[in-house]
């Protein structure tokens, strides 16, 4: 079977800051942590008889990624963002010049009866 394939256009992602004020803030001037959540872009994913599947994928690049104040990255949710300067890709793609291309499979469970 072959796998579905998808894509869509966005921004290459930035770190942000969690809000650092109230009992957030507090827990994490408490820990010595900062407030940044490394680059990464959301998905939920879902097909008919399988479980939906809530996630991110984040940038090997951002300086925060060994240091996410809420320690959600796993290794395998780690992606190649790769920059492709080649015009004809570009254009493809609707961009005049270059742009980041980031492959990644998700995979779904299939849903318990």
């Amino acid at each position: 079977m072959t796998a579905p394939k998808y894509w869509f256009r966005a921004v290459r992602p930035k770190h942000y800051s969690n809000p650092y004020d109230g009992p957030v803030g507090d827990l994490l001037n408490r820990l010595g942590c900062h407030p940044f959540r490394p680059a990464h872009l959301h998905y939920t994913v879902s097909k008919y008889g399988y479980d939906e599947l809530t996630t991110h994928i984040f940038d090997p690049e951002d300086k925060y990624l060994h240091s996410d104040s809420v320690c959600g990255i796993k290794e395998s949710l780690i992606a190649e963002f790769r920059r492709v300067d080649d015009p004809a890709p570009s254009a493809e793609v609707g961009f005049a010049g270059p742009y980041w291309d980031v492959e990644f499979d998700f995979v779904l469970a299939t849903k318990e009866v």
